[in-house]
């Protein structure tokens, strides 16, 4: 089962360096730039996040469409069962948010905060994982699913702590240009 976890871990790393399209690196250039006045930080902050939130569900979601033929195969040749899958792909959009927030914590040298959300995520998704492993006997697909518990469960608390940086607010000129500054760091990442 090694090698399947490294196939599916090293798939779901290349398809997050996608989902992510470089918005957090964007988000921290642009965050202390001198042309950006601290009134619009959290206009910055809210479309990277948005931007990110639906770029990456969509990647997800179409990916996950575009295997759902292949599964049958991928179970066969590769032991790579649908539900490992699904979770797999899954986990990227609470961890890009949750990567997201944890970026925008460092902006503000928040180190408390940031092991904080690190800790729980990391904690709940190893308490979660061995019991699905160890009590229920679910193998990968406990190891994934724990993953994805934590990840989900740590979004709600990663985004209290940065709410002073959240709007109400999407703005598509800044939306664009921190794609267009992000989107290298996918090469530069792979």
């Amino acid at each position: 089962e090694y090698g399947i976890y490294t196939l599916v871990a090293t798939t779901a790393g290349i398809v997050a360096l996608l989902a992510n399209v470089g918005l957090n690196n964007a988000t921290q250039r642009y965050y202390w730039d001198s042309q950006t006045e601290p009134r619009m930080r959290p206009v910055l902050v809210s479309t990277g996040l948005a931007t990110l939130m639906a770029w990456s569900c969509a990647l997800v979601l179409l990916l996950i469409a575009a295997l759902h033929p292949a599964r049958e195969a991928m179970a066969i040749r590769y032991g790579i069962t649908w539900a490992i899958a699904v979770i797999a792909l899954a986990t990227i959009v609470p961890e890009q948010i949750l990567q997201y927030c944890l970026d925008t914590l460092r902006l503000h040298f928040a180190p408390w905060k940031f092991a904080f959300v690190s800790f729980m995520k990391n904690i709940l998704g190893i308490a979660v994982g061995l019991v699905l492993i160890l009590l229920l006997d679910r193998g990968l697909e406990g190891l994934f699913l724990g993953g994805l518990v934590g990840a989900v469960a740590a979004v709600p608390i990663a985004l209290f702590l940065i709410r002073r940086d959240l709007a109400v607010a999407f703005d598509s000129g800044i939306a664009k240009r921190l794609v267009s500054f992000g989107y290298p760091f996918i090469f530069a990442g792979m």
